[in-house]
């Protein structure tokens, strides 16, 4: 198909590549990459595919993330709407900015950076192996926020797994549960975070907290909290 940045997009979205399975589309990346004339492309120490236009002093950082939830989506055109697994999220976005690079070429001055992370779905291991290798005039990152929008910051994340241990009860009996405790721990956190959002009219500034995993054992243990829970 004879579309401006097709055979980018397509070929990676015709590589499955969920979290923890992408190589097979970093090295088509990569191989890609030299293709359209970037200087270097590489596989980097996290298995990041990476490529880099221009030597100049000043870096300017195009983060992308090639990994995707997991379920495929087969690739399909219908009139002008493209579909499948990481279109949108994210390589829609990394697809962008492989081929933006490849366009303008090298610049005076500067260097680009085009990052394909892994393990954005997981625990960002790939953009956490970024941080102390380079030094970025600026950073764009390649995520889903329409087409005519652009999105000035993220918010980050702490996960906390709250284990709670009682006796033995029947549950008839008044001692609290250990269930009954998480909801009490849970509402208190919510209480807490209430009281710090209070001023904070800003979406960007503000605590939300949200229970990802409930688990009741034989042994009464209730974990609870904004965190992921073993099952």
């Amino acid at each position: 198909m004879d579309l401006p940045g097709y055979e980018t997009l397509s070929g990676l979205v015709e590589r499955y590549s969920p979290t923890g399975g992408e190589l097979a589309a970093v090295q088509w990346l990569v191989l890609h990459m030299r293709d359209l004339g970037f200087a270097e492309a590489h596989i980097d120490g996290a298995g990041n595919a990476v490529g880099v236009m221009g030597s100049g002093p000043r870096q300017g950082l195009l983060l992308g993330h090639i990994d995707t939830v997991r379920g495929e989506i087969p690739l399909r055109m219908e009139a002008e709407a493209f579909f499948g697994r990481g279109a949108v999220d994210a390589k829609g976005p990394l697809a962008a900015f492989v081929d933006a690079v490849a366009e303008v070429g090298p610049a005076d001055g500067w260097q680009w950076i085009v990052v394909g992370a892994v393990d954005e779905e997981g625990d960002s291991r790939g953009a956490r192996f970024l941080l102390d290798r380079y030094r970025p005039a600026f950073v764009i990152v390649g995520e889903p926020s329409r087409w005519d929008r652009v999105t000035i910051g993220y918010k980050g994340s702490a996960w906390s797994k709250i284990t709670i241990h009682r006796p033995m009860a029947h549950s008839a009996s008044p001692q609290a549960s250990a269930c009954e405790q998480a909801v009490v721990y849970w509402l208190a956190v919510q209480a807490w975070a209430a009281e710090f959002n209070r001023e904070r009219p800003r979406v960007q500034g503000i605590l939300a907290g949200a229970p990802l995993a409930w688990e009741r054992t034989l042994r009464e243990v209730a974990p609870l909290g904004i965190a992921r829970s073993t099952p």
